[in-house]
Parts: C-alpha cells; sequence; structure tokens
C-alpha cells in the first residue's frame, strides 16, 4: 500500500463513488487487494472495503493516532439497512469521521452513528467500532479492539 502525504491526497483515491459496486455481501477485502483494484481502476467494493481502506491507509500512513473501522445499523420506514464508516483521531486528538466524502470533524467518537444515519434519514440502531492497527508493523491491518455505539434515548 502506499504512504499518502495528507489527508487530501488519500480524499482523492477513494472520493466519489465511481469505484463503489454493491457485493451484496458482508466480506471485507485485503486492504492490499483494494489498493491493487484502485490501481487497476476496478471496483473496490461497497462501505465496508471503502472504510477498511481509509483505516489501514491512515495507519500505514501515520496520518492519524488511531482509526476504526465502524459497522452500524440503522432503521427507516420499518426497514434495517446496515452501513460501514471509517471514524479516525488526529494527533490533536480531534475526531472526525469518512463516509464517501471529506472527512467531517465530530464532537464526540460516538457522534458518528448520528450524522452517518442522518444522511440516510434513518435513525441509528447500534454500532460497533474496531480499531484497526497493524500486526507487527506490516501493512496487515490488525482488530485492536471493539467499542459497543448504542444510541441515546430520550428518558421520559
Amino acid at each position: 500500500m502506499p504512504i499518502h502525504n495528507s489527508i487530501k491526497e488519500l480524499y482523492e483515491v477513494v472520493s466519489d463513488n465511481s469505484m463503489y459496486k454493491d457485493t451484496k455481501y458482508l466480506f471485507l477485502s485485503h486492504p492490499e487487494h483494494i489498493q491493487h483494484n484502485i490501481e487497476k481502476n476496478n471496483f473496490i467494493g461497497d462501505c465496508d472495503n471503502h472504510s477498511l481502506y481509509w483505516c489501514s491507509s491512515l495507519i500505514n500512513s501515520r496520518l492519524a493516532k488511531k482509526s476504526w473501522l465502524c459497522i452500524y445499523h440503522m432503521k427507516r420506514d420499518n426497514i434495517i439497512m446496515g452501513h460501514s464508516v471509517c471514524v479516525y483521531q488526529d494527533f490533536s486528538d480531534r475526531y472526525f469521521y469518512f463516509d464517501y466524502r471529506y472527512p467531517k470533524k465530530i464532537k464526540n467518537i460516538e457522534d458518528w452513528i448520528y450524522k452517518s444515519s442522518k444522511t440516510f434519514g434513518a435513525e441509528p440502531i447500534c454500532g460497533l467500532m474496531f480499531q484497526i492497527g497493524l500486526f507487527n508493523n506490516s501493512k496487515f491491518p490488525k482488530l485492536k479492539g471493539i467499542l459497543k455505539v448504542l444510541p441515546k434515548r430520550n428518558e421520559e
């Protein structure tokens, strides 16, 4: 995988949906396989592959202190949908989330689930955040920890 020099440079690699392809299955490709598809101008998959590529590239390129592959479910019109985004913490301890568009700053680490589901006009149900690291300083992603994110409920 290449080393990216900036968030802007990384964004330009996978910035639009032209490489998106609904896989109809939840499976993750290795980031180097995704990179190969990018170089060949092939489809790289759907939201989970885009998110994993971002998470791995951010850590591999030393553009973020931490990154999380975030997977969640949401509900709109009684239909449950799933989606995946990348959340990262920069070296100034600010949080951002990437969801196909340029990364957006979020105040708290769990805010991504609300911001992302809102783009679908949906309400979040629950989500998981898988922290991504590098295995023994190689380019192989490693899950370092899991955080569970539950939407806040109005107490009445």
